[in-house]
């Protein structure tokens, strides 16, 4: 509560001090010339009345507020600050002789429109603030005529693209014919096909994040039948989250996709048991390690150290992190530009932030791409494993937790085969203390390397959609489950553990790529063709998540399991631990996949 309480004013906010200030004091002079007095005779309650009203605002946190994206909530604060301020003033009657409550309270109104005056101006101005628009506007539609769909719309005049939007749709019949911020709710959804066919909609965005899963199917299904129109999804952010953070638009992901609901999480025992501690993301560029960084300030961490090889990928997640921070108290965060398999620099680092966990996320993971570079491969996916966990060992680290992927399962895959010796090396390195974990993953919707983007790029240039074989399938799971899962492995593993999602069935790639399409507003195989490519190298029709003879254990939370496994070979462990960078580089292709097969035993290269 202290520290709620008392906070530094930015430089920025000075400002802000100064013009409440001013206002307070032309307040009372306003108050003066009214009531034919001379300001000589109120100096010193208008000084009091100043001081006292810069401390209920400070106290009430509007130094703190970015005024260009206040709500009224924060004008509340004003009100309230302000309220504290004439309670103090009042109250220093007692010292001081106070003139006439007619003057006060004239005065204190007087002040307080002014402060209120110069903060709306800023707000509007905030507003009105655009980017340049693209001369072609689509024309949008609206589903959702609450807080979510008018927190959107704010956010489409914030950039200047309001002008697309022709109204929402609502099934509370009694918004019907009112207007939300300017525009008018034109109807029910059952309405929809009619306003599209008049309007000429070309996108509907679903603004409706509390709503249940069958509710949104029903707005989707209505939005497909009305032909070429896209369609967006404003997510249910609380859903992952106990409190929502910020509004984010996103496209389809694994609830519109598959028809498999995302999985919750609660977040207080994560927050507890993140409290305080210092956790280094190595891949942090990355759409993965992106994702926990974003989720680590989230949950309040005490410390986040950000690890990337790629100085544009680490700028980015730095802008983005930066913009998120606003929201949290003093967030600490340090970015590295560093390779995984720079040992010397990677301990130099640990050293100096002597992190308490590490999440493990840097890896090489393009299967077509590590086929023909099976070097790149074994050097990242492994040997970059065992450097972290070196001088992780050497840093005091606490706990390891290595990101690996299904295609670890019986891999016929060099990326899938270095991610299992990644696996290995970090099981054995499970001791008294560093514990170590792993986590396996399905294929991730967004992420770099998923075939989803893919499908988004071959859909917005009209085809064709490109899938490797008709019967393919796959486990499919958003990135922040990915993340959830990862953060909650953290929390839930005691050491050696390899945690698994309970993601339901697997889906066929090609059902996914014509739920897609047409969610996008494409009738597949008429406006989208599919070309079927074959199996590439490296690609199995299904991926598993265990092995034949492991088993599911479950854990405290019913999605996530651990794997019983005993272990792995100790012969080849070691083989992995005296594996040089020089003895990898040395081989070819051939050499370096045999090399792979001595060590992952059921490895079975494609070809």
């Amino acid at each position: 509560m202290m520290k709620t309480l008392f906070y530094t004013i930015k430089l920025s906010r000075i400002g802000f001090v100064i013009a409440d200030a001013v206002c307070v004091i032309a307040g009372f002079g306003i108050a003066a010339l009214l009531f034919s007095l001379s300001f000589a005779d109120i100096a010193v309650t208008a000084l009091l009345a100043t001081v006292f009203v810069l401390v209920g605002l400070y106290g009430t946190q509007n130094y703190r507020i970015l005024w260009k994206y206040a709500t009224i909530e924060d004008f509340y604060r004003v009100i309230f600050g302000f309220g504290i301020g004439a309670a103090l003033t009042l109250a220093g009657g007692v010292f001081i002789k106070l003139p006439h409550f007619d003057v006060l309270l004239f005065a204190g109104v007087s002040s307080l429109v002014l402060v209120m005056f110069y903060r709306a101006v800023i707000r509007q101005q905030g507003i009105k603030k655009v980017t340049i628009a693209p001369k072609k506007t689509n024309i949008i539609l609206i589903a959702g005529a609450g807080e979510a769909g008018r927190t959107l719309l704010a956010e489409f005049k914030r950039n200047g693209r309001a002008d697309g939007i022709i109204g929402f749709v609502d099934d509370d019949t009694g918004k019907v014919g009112t207007l939300l911020c300017g525009k008018p709710v034109l109807g029910t959804t059952d309405d929809i096909p009619a306003i599209v066919q008049q309007y000429k909609v070309k996108e509907c965005i679903i603004a409706m994040p509390s709503a249940p899963k069958r509710q949104i199917d029903r707005v989707i299904g209505i939005v497909r039948g009305c032909g070429n129109v896209a369609i967006s999804i404003l997510p249910a952010v609380t859903k992952l989250f106990e409190r929502a953070l910020t509004p984010e638009l996103r496209g389809i992901g694994v609830e519109e996709l598959i028809g498999r609901e995302e999985i919750e999480v609660g977040s207080s025992a994560i927050e507890q048991y993140l409290q305080g501690k210092t956790v280094l993301v190595t891949g942090a560029g990355g759409s993965i390690g992106s994702e926990i960084c974003r989720q680590l300030l989230h949950f309040k961490a005490g410390r986040i150290i950000a690890v990337g090889r790629g100085e544009h990928s680490m700028y980015n997640l730095k802008r983005m992190l930066d913009e998120y921070a606003q929201y949290f108290d003093k967030a600490d965060i340090q970015y590295y530009i560093a390779d995984i398999n720079d040992a010397v620099r990677m301990e130099k680092i640990l050293l100096k932030e002597t992190p308490h966990i590490v999440f493990h996320a840097a890896a090489h993971k393009y299967v077509d791409i590590m086929e023909v570079n099976p070097q790149e491969a074994v050097r990242n996916n492994c040997l970059g494993t065992r450097t972290m966990l070196e001088v992780s060992q050497k840093a005091g680290v606490l706990q390891f937790v290595f990101i690996s992927t299904d295609k670890a399962v019986r891999p016929v895959s060099v990326m899938g085969a270095t991610k299992r010796m990644g696996e290995m090396i970090t099981l054995a390195h499970n001791g008294t203390t560093m514990r170590t974990c792993c986590v396996r993953f399905g294929n991730v919707i967004g992420s770099r390397g998923s075939v989803i983007p893919l499908f988004y790029q071959q859909i917005a240039k009209g085809g064709p959609v490109t899938i490797t074989h008709p019967e393919m399938t796959r486990y499919f799971m958003s990135i922040p489950e990915a993340v959830m899962l990862v953060i909650n492995a953290a929390v839930l593993s005691r050491g050696g553990e390899i945690f698994v999602l309970d993601m339901g069935k697997q889906y066929r790639v090609e059902d996914v790529a014509r739920n897609l399409i047409r969610l996008l507003g494409y009738e597949p195989d008429v406006d989208i063709p599919i070309v079927y490519t074959g199996i590439r190298p490296g690609e199995k029709l299904q991926e598993d998540l265990w092995n034949h003879g492991e088993e599911l254990v479950s854990t405290i939370h019913k999605k996530i399991y651990t794997i019983a496994h005993n272990g792995f070979d100790a012969d080849a462990v070691e083989k992995i631990k005296v594996l040089t960078p020089e003895q990898v580089q040395n081989k070819d292709e051939q050499e370096i996949k045999q090399l792979i097969k001595a060590i992952v035993t059921d490895y079975q290269p494609f070809g």
